[in-house]
């Protein structure tokens, strides 16, 4: 905690803005090197729909360590709109804390829905396994409909 408030002092102080950093808290943290665990994505420089590219390239699962609280920003709503309707197969989300693996393969627009879901709660995974989550598109997009008229 401490070397991450100096990072941002320094940068700060010498006008650095980085755009790229998406600084967020992680609950249940782990000692060890989340990739050891199936998780090598870089949830700090990476996007929500950089997320779901590589799900697409992922096999029927994708393991996820700890929450990640406000990872999911208002910047990355219109993009995770744009894919609700996506029916290409990817893999599940699916939290470490999870005792039960669900079987064949999502969807982007699944998964999309998942994300905007993790948005609304300020933490994501929102539930244990996205195979559990049953989005409602249209909820969904009457959602967005008022809430981008609020932005």
């Amino acid at each position: 905690m401490r070397v991450a408030f100096f990072i941002l002092s320094v940068a700060f102080a010498t006008g650095c803005s980085c755009p790229s950093a998406r600084t967020h808290r992680v609950s249940e943290d782990w000692n060890d090197d989340p990739k050891k665990y199936g998780d090598t994505f870089d949830w700090h420089k990476r996007s929500p729909t950089e997320l779901l590219d590589l799900l697409e390239k992922s096999g029927d699962i994708y393991t996820v360590l700890g929450l990640h609280h406000d990872w999911v920003r208002a910047s990355d709503v219109d993009a995770l709109v744009g894919r609700l309707d996506s029916n290409t197969p990817c893999a599940y989300v699916v939290s470490a804390a999870s005792s039960k693996l669900p079987h064949g393969r999502s969807t982007v627009g699944r998964e999309a829905a998942y994300l905007l879901e993790g948005y609304r709660l300020h933490y994501y995974p929102p539930q244990l396994s996205s195979a559990d989550f049953e989005p409602n598109r249209e909820e969904l997009h009457q959602w967005y409909r008022v809430w981008s008229t609020r932005k």
